[in-house]
């Protein structure tokens, strides 16, 4: 059995910040739909993205309302 260091027992397990945005293939994998779909939604307006400094980054919540819209 090992041993945990002393340094670490009882520091709580940092919680990473929530996350706010995926990129193009982040969104990717999340959603398993093709960049190109997604390229394509992103251009016809169907998927909002937002531009950062040079860099597109596709919202959580546009991602997961892609979904909600989806008739079974």
């Amino acid at each position: 059995m090992q041993s945990v260091p002393a340094s670490v027992v009882g520091r709580p397990t940092p919680v990473p910040p929530p996350r706010l945005g995926y990129t193009l293939t982040e969104a990717h994998e999340a959603s398993r739909l093709s960049k190109t779909t997604l390229k394509k939604m992103i251009r016809t307006g169907e998927l909002r993205s937002v531009l950062v400094g040079g860099r597109r980054l596709i919202p959580v919540e546009a991602l997961a309302a892609l979904f909600d819209a989806v008739q079974p």
